[in-house]
């Protein structure tokens, strides 16, 4: 039988209800709680027959099973459970973070702290809605269909365990429907177009040049004037090719910084993709890609690999010059010392590159867009697609897992070869009208 325990506190009365059903093997009772708190303005006799209906239908949802042991957990609970238990073991380090960053950031703000007896399905389709709205992400642009797709899915594998560990009954976060974002994904894509692709291979080749003002400088505590002067500098030979690769090849960042000189093929031209560089705790660590279509090999223009062997050959000789200090393990693109570059650094040159060629575009559309490295990859793609390849090839080029990846992420592309497929045809066959 249910026992009643009256509590009295500074938000007034409440009873708490223990059912008993059973023990554990260590002898002790488990025990199932609930609170019973009556609406204001109740009579005594009301309140004890609402308090006996209460007790009666929880004693009785707990004995036929239907009170789970997760009932009063807190989301934000059951989340520290579910990454102990289970991501610390199955996620990749990088993606084990992303759903760290992702709880912290917006899930636990907005429903860490209901309990799982108490969240709907409603709850979560409410904070994925407010997700896609104007005042989202901290008043910025919405969030992409993408982000809120992860949302979701962090949720969703987070509650579907708490299923199979019998904490709750049900997956609250099943049948919830992401919204519309009021940008497509394809703007985040952001890419050269092909004569804006041109102009940033030209400067790669270009004398880059400063002018100082006059100022001074401080060494030892003593301050040196400096006259105004000028000084012309030309881009390292690595990051012609880093930037030549990131464009004809497609690759990713952490697939690019990781590559070694075993990885190319001279006398086939082909780079082969079987690893990738990741950031996790403020340390640099190499992965296998966890999809196979990650793994491939990627076919570069002669040009491109004339360079890359030229690099090769001025790379070696600086290992030697090093002597040793050098302190790398055959990698291809390299910090000082030989050892592998910083995952910061394409993003960090690319952005000094685009800030100095705006600074000498003589009209404002002549300046190329602020983007950023990962950018490269999605004008590679862009240009795949202008030039009628078909997806299959595309997708496999750029390691996707499948053709619909490509597809969602470049639709705007699509779109627009739709468009061009659509004149070409009435360039063709004539404006005809059919006749009825």
């Amino acid at each position: 039988m249910a026992h009643i325990r009256k509590r009295e506190g500074k938000n007034g009365v409440s009873y708490q209800v223990i059912v008993s059903c059973g023990y554990d093997i260590r002898g002790r009772q488990i025990c199932r709680r609930a609170t019973f708190t009556p609406t204001e303005g109740m009579t005594e006799k009301q309140i004890q027959k609402a308090l006996n209906k209460f007790a009666y239908d929880f004693e009785r949802k707990v004995l036929d099973g239907e009170i789970l042991e997760g009932q009063n957990m807190l989301v934000s609970e059951l989340f520290k459970i579910f990454m102990e238990n289970y991501a610390q073991k199955a996620l990749q380090p990088a993606t084990f973070t992303a759903y760290e960053t992702m709880f912290r950031l917006r899930i636990e703000p907005a429903m860490g702290h209901i309990k799982l007896g108490n969240i709907k399905r409603m709850h979560i389709q409410c904070f994925i809605n407010s997700l896609a709205g104007p005042k989202a992400c901290d008043g910025k642009r919405p969030f992409s269909y993408a982000y809120m797709k992860k949302c979701k899915a962090v949720l969703s594998i987070m509650f579907n365990k708490a299923v199979e560990w019998q904490l709750i009954r049900e997956n609250p976060a099943d049948k919830v429907v992401i919204p519309k974002a009021e940008y497509t994904e394809n703007e985040d894509a952001e890419f050269f177009t092909p004569e804006q692709t041109i102009s940033f291979l030209n400067v790669l080749n270009s004398d880059f040049v400063y002018n100082y003002a006059p100022s001074s400088r401080v060494v030892n505590g003593v301050e040196y004037p400096v006259n105004e002067h000028t000084q012309t500098y030309t881009l390292k030979t690595q990051f012609k090719v880093l930037f030549n690769m990131a464009i004809y090849g497609g690759f990713r960042r952490g697939e690019m910084v990781a590559l070694t000189w075993a990885d190319i093929d001279f006398e086939k031209n082909t780079v082969s993709v079987s690893k990738s560089a990741y950031r996790y705790k403020k340390q640099t660590h190499i992965k296998v890609p966890k999809n196979k279509s990650s793994k491939r090999e990627i076919t570069l223009p002669e040009g491109v690999m004339s360079l890359l062997a030229y690099w090769k050959q001025e790379q070696s000789e600086y290992r030697e010059l090093l002597g040793d200090n050098w302190k790398g393990d055959n990698y291809i693109f390299i910090q000082w010392d030989g050892k592998m570059m910083d995952l910061s650094t394409p993003n960090q040159k690319l952005k000094s590159i685009l800030k100095y060629y705006n600074s000498k575009a003589d009209d404002e559309k002549d300046k190329l867009p602020d983007i950023h490295f990962h950018s490269l990859r999605h004008t590679s793609a862009s240009l795949l697609i202008a030039s009628n390849l078909d997806v299959r090839t595309v997708s496999a080029r750029l390691g996707h897992a499948a053709p619909t990846t490509t597809m969602n992420i470049y639709a705007h592309s699509f779109k627009k070869m739709d468009e061009i497929a659509s004149e070409a045809l009435e360039r063709m066959l004539g404006n005809r009208e059919n006749n009825m």
